[in-house]
């Protein structure tokens, strides 16, 4: 019985071993037809669909793990792991492991490469599938997210040529957007409570405010636009009906 044991969990480990390799391979692949692209988002998806497995989720998730911070801005950065210290201890460790989180935010700037045409590949649309399910589960969302609002990754693609002209694309950009702004704490999973939700919403409604004035009203050498001047000069709460929530810059 003991020799059939350790028979067995010799056997599970060279899988894990074995499936790393393979889920390194794909990841590494850079896709050079639409074809190869459209397999390597299904291969990510179904991946991250089964995270039950203890081999999937241990290769799946390098890709959504801290490291994942090193696309952010050193103030974005700096301004998040303030907000959660146990993360900053972790931070100087993690960096070496910067690589392994590359394919996912490559994934994002070629969506939006990609929708910046009038048409888009099958991939595409995959790609924005599997990036809404990732900010569905709070494992693959908790560094991810940040990133992709600090890209302004769902403004471009709205921006996109193709965002008007494929009905298909803009509900899958559309979802996404509702999956980066729901109201909820990305490393605990917990809804603000009403009166935090409304501070945060005000708090970004300033930083907005503060911007326009700093690069369109303040430097302008003749009149502003005057919808500058209203949003820069206007009450928080007035500004804060006129503005979907994706717009204003999020607290931690």
């Amino acid at each position: 019985a003991g020799a059939s044991k350790k028979k067995k969990k010799k056997a599970k480990k060279k899988a894990k071993t074995q499936f790393g390799r393979l889920f390194e391979a794909v990841v590494g692949t850079a896709g050079r037809d639409e074809f190869e692209r459209a397999t390597r988002v299904s291969f990510l998806s179904a991946c991250f669909g089964s995270l039950e497995h203890g081999a999937i989720r241990k290769a799946a998730l390098r890709l959504t793990s801290l490291p994942l911070w090193a696309h952010l801005s050193e103030a974005r950065r700096a301004q998040l792991l303030e907000a959660y210290p146990q993360l900053a201890r972790h931070w100087q460790q993690q960096q070496r492991r910067a690589a392994e989180a590359e394919a996912l935010p490559a994934l994002a700037e070629a969506a939006c490469r990609e929708a910046s045409g009038e048409r888009v590949e099958a991939w595409t649309y995959r790609c924005l599938e599997l990036l809404t399910d990732l900010l569905s589960q709070l494992p693959t969302r908790r560094f991810l997210r940040a990133v992709l609002v600090e890209r302004r990754v769902v403004e471009r693609l709205r921006l996109g040529a193709a965002y008007s002209a494929d009905g298909l694309l803009r509900r899958l950009v559309e979802a996404l957007a509702s999956s980066c702004a729901a109201e909820i704490n990305d490393q605990t999973g917990l809804a603000p409570s009403r009166r935090d939700a409304a501070t945060r919403r005000q708090d970004g409604v300033h930083a907005l405010q503060r911007a326009c004035f700093e690069t369109l009203v303040a430097p302008s050498s003749g009149p502003p636009p005057k919808w500058a001047e209203e949003l820069a000069f206007g009450s928080a709460e007035a500004c804060s009906k006129r503005l979907p929530a994706g717009l204003l810059p999020r607290a931690p």
